[in-house]
């Protein structure tokens, strides 16, 4: 729900706001089938039995590498991009210091984990206070860690300066309205 909620939310408030849906048309970026790889992979990683193969970990943290230098491509192409490279950043950091595994804080109030990706942080666990504390309804996913929030802040950032952007007028349009043009 992190990754459907807020570019939703950045899109309607983007129109709100006074933006273009037709803006999304216009936007150009590097591999876009990387977004629905994306999704895809949160998915088996979160939501299917296969969440509790012990590799999963090892392709949910290359992905996450890949994720982080996607981002980076996209840096001159979508504004607030840089949000969600911040964001897979740290997620991408107390994985590879906890062997592979995202520490889940039994204060999250998340159900039970063990193996696979996620498991129950305890005294060994390194960066806890990235690993996954922040607790969250259960139809929300019932944990996130901080930089799940940066990365859906950031999909909601970038959701909404598309659909707000309004576009800056070319040279052709500045001699049809007169502007910048001579003589007057």
């Amino acid at each position: 729900m992190l990754l459907v909620a807020p570019p939703v939310l950045g899109f309607l408030i983007g129109l709100l706001a006074g933006g273009d849906a037709g803006n999304w048309g216009r936007v150009r970026v590097r591999w876009p089938w990387f977004i629905i790889a994306a999704v895809v992979v949160r998915i088996v990683t979160d939501f299917t039995p296969l969440s509790s193969v012990g590799a999963v970990r090892y392709v949910y943290m290359l992905f996450l590498l890949a994720l982080l230098g996607w981002t980076l491509l996209q840096l001159g192409t979508l504004p607030g991009i840089w949000l969600v490279s911040a964001g897979s950043a740290l997620n991408l950091i107390v994985i590879l210091s906890n062997a592979g595994h995202m520490p889940v804080s039994s204060m999250s109030g998340a159900p039970g984990v063990g193996g696979g990706l996620y498991v129950a942080a305890d005294s060994t666990t390194r960066l806890s206070w990235l690993g996954d504390w922040i607790g969250l309804p259960g139809w929300l996913g019932g944990a996130a860690s901080p930089g799940d929030v940066v990365i859906g802040l950031g999909i909601g950032v970038v959701a909404f300066l598309i659909t707000r952007h309004s576009g800056s007028p070319t040279k052709l349009d500045a001699t049809k309205t007169g502007i910048g043009s001579y003589p007057p």
